[in-house]
Order: C-alpha cells, then structure tokens, then sequence
C-alpha cells in the first residue's frame, strides 16, 4: 500500500489558520477529493474536527488519544500509527492518504513513500506549517501548473 502524504501549503509554508484554510480555492479543494476518493485517509483530531463531518466515500482514520464511542463505519479512531496502518491496510486499497495536520504530517513524513504538494501560490499569514521537505530523502519528479496552485509530486528517494 503506497502511503501518500497529500497537502495544501502555501508559498511561504502555511498550512492552516485558526483550524482551517487561509484560502478559498474551489479547484484545489476538487483536486484533493478526486485524488482521495475511494481511498482510506489518516488525520489528526485538530483536522477531524475542522471537517464538521466525516469526508464521504473515504473511510475515515483519526488518530487521537480521546475515548470516543463511534458508530460511523466509516470513521475510526486510533491511538497509534501502528492501528492507523492496520485499519488503512484491512481495506485492500493500494493507496492510503495522509491529510493532516501539521504534527501528523511531521509523524509520518519518515514513513510515507509519496507528497502530493498543492503549492497554494502567494504568502499567507497562518498558525500551522508544513514540515521541510528533506532533498536528500525526497525527489520532486512532477509539476502540474494550474491557475491558483501547482501541484508538485514528490517521490522517496
């Protein structure tokens, strides 16, 4: 199963503002759920809750140290990395996708094997940031131009 990281981050690193997104960007919100559909995808409590909902047509894996009683079969809670795999990997799909936020993105930057960066275009004022994207360990192989954002694949080096 590949594990793909998958963010909206701006030009000068900004990922969210007072647990949401500083922009408004209709295509990058269509590209994240096209890519995503179908797909189980892991977050943390913070971005769970920004989402008011359960994301449709994903099974959803949120990783937090709450006891919280679920009856959505599509929404699972963890505490650990470890049981998100588990869950992820029980679903039999070749893709799973990590969503956020920042400190689950650092958690799994060393674990995943692709980024999906959609590089917001401009500076952002912001309280949450994307992780450095280590050259040494990572290979930018793709650009895709769009009008508002690129978006730049990443594959382990």
């Amino acid at each position: 199963m590949d594990k793909i990281i998958i963010a909206a981050v701006s030009e000068n690193g900004i990922i969210g503002k007072n647990g949401g997104l500083p922009w408004n960007i209709k295509s990058d919100l269509l590209f994240f759920k096209e890519t995503t559909l179908g797909f189980p995808i892991i977050m943390g409590y913070n971005t769970f809750k920004s989402l008011n909902e359960p994301l449709s047509g994903r099974i959803n894996i949120v990783l937090t140290h709450k006891k919280i009683i679920n009856k959505d079969n599509n929404l699972i809670f963890v505490n650990s990395i470890i049981k998100a795999f588990k869950v992820a990997e029980n679903t039999n799909k070749e893709k799973l996708f990590i969503i956020g936020g920042s400190k689950i993105y650092e958690q799994f930057l060393l674990l995943a094997d692709y980024i999906i960066i959609s590089r917001i275009k401009g500076n952002y004022t912001g309280d949450c940031y994307f992780p450095f994207i280590e050259k040494t360990f990572w290979e930018l192989y793709r650009i895709e131009e769009k009008e508002d954002f690129n978006i730049e694949h990443y594959k382990r080096k």
